[in-house]
């Protein structure tokens, strides 16, 4: 037990130090190595004291790569929702307007924005559909569709927008 606080006690500058460098963040930096820390003392506190520079070293590194996959994933996974959420407030909107619920995309816009919080530096689901494109917007809904299913599948008014590269707004 007093082999593994004077290793800890040792190596505590210098691993922050390094993991600061790799992650470019001091506060992941010390999460990351107060955990390396933690497991090494949990799972190998029996060790013998020459064995412990070795074992940290790899905990720290899983620990660092461990820290950049989750950076990676994170960022993925909340961009896809994003556009999830849009889009099938996109695909919901139109659906609207096709069944005659809307008579006009600029109604559908006004009440996105005003009603129901729809994003107003993107004008409205459908100046979105404008500006991104029909054709990206339906072949987007497609890969939800078979991702997730059913609910992302485009409507009619969007996937015949797309057909002629149309617009809501002239």
């Amino acid at each position: 037990d007093k082999e593994l606080n004077d290793f800890l006690r040792t190596v505590d500058r210098r691993a922050f130090k390094r993991t600061a460098y790799l992650v470019r963040d001091d506060d992941a930096a010390l999460d990351i190595v107060q955990d390396a820390m933690i497991r090494l003392a949990e799972n190998y506190f029996d060790r013998p004291a020459a064995e412990l520079p070795l074992l940290f070293q790899r905990i720290l590194s899983n620990a660092t790569m461990d820290w950049f996959r989750r950076q990676k994933t994170r960022a993925a996974d909340l961009r896809e929702m994003g556009e999830r959420l849009v889009l099938g407030l996109v695909n919901e909107a139109a659906l609207c307007l096709q069944d005659g619920t809307l008579r006009d995309g600029y109604s559908g816009d006004l009440g996105a924005v005003m009603g129901i919080g729809f994003p107003p530096f993107e004008g409205g689901p459908f100046r979105y559909v404008d500006r991104h494109g029909a054709t990206a917007i339906v072949a987007k809904l497609r890969q939800f569709e078979g991702k997730f299913g059913k609910r992302f599948k485009p409507c009619q008014v969007l996937v015949d927008m797309a057909a002629k590269a149309g617009k809501f707004y002239p």
